[in-house]
């Protein structure tokens, strides 16, 4: 399914869920995919496994299961190479001549 999904409460589902962005408040037990993100509201309670770039949990949500984010590949973080001419504060280093 393509769009927005939203599982209102009680909603009661047993199976898989696929949308571009899914909103869940009711309950879950299977698979959820989304391609942009899904939403786990406060009165959600999801058993399984949920795939998405972006994924919220709100505070009062129920998840049981395994969160695979996928999505653009991002580049991992490296930490700067520290410059040999400057000291631990990063100021550089004075000479004397």
């Amino acid at each position: 399914m393509k769009g927005k999904l939203q599982i209102a409460e009680p909603a009661k589902i047993v199976g898989t869920v696929n949308a571009n962005d899914i909103t869940v408040k009711g309950n879950i037990q299977g698979t959820i995919t989304a391609t942009e993100k899904i939403q786990l509201d406060q009165t959600a309670n999801v058993k399984g496994r949920i795939s998405s770039p972006k994924i919220s949990v709100i505070e009062g949500a129920l998840f049981d299961g395994e969160i695979k984010m996928s999505g653009q590949s991002r580049k991992a973080w490296k930490p700067p190479v520290p410059d040999p001419k400057e000291n631990s504060s990063g100021l550089p280093i004075l000479e004397k001549k």
